[in-house]
């Protein structure tokens, strides 16, 4: 997941807006998905950040995983 958020509202607001990534590359959504090669950022396959599914994520969930 891409996490898109200022610092400002790390501090002010207990959620963070996220957005999603897929490894499920499809043809002709370029306008909705940001192609992302192997490598980037550690990923082991080729992928895509879903803009088209940009979420708001409770901090609390964030806690329970080890990233």
């Amino acid at each position: 997941m891409l996490i898109d958020q200022s610092d400002i509202l790390n501090r002010l607001h207990p959620s963070s807006v996220i957005c999603p990534i897929t490894m499920d590359i499809k043809d002709g959504v370029s306008i909705l998905r940001v192609n992302l090669n192997k490598g980037t950022g550690g990923l082991k396959s080729e992928s895509a950040i879903m803009i088209d599914q940009v979420r708001a994520i409770a901090d609390a969930v964030f806690k329970q995983y080890d990233f």
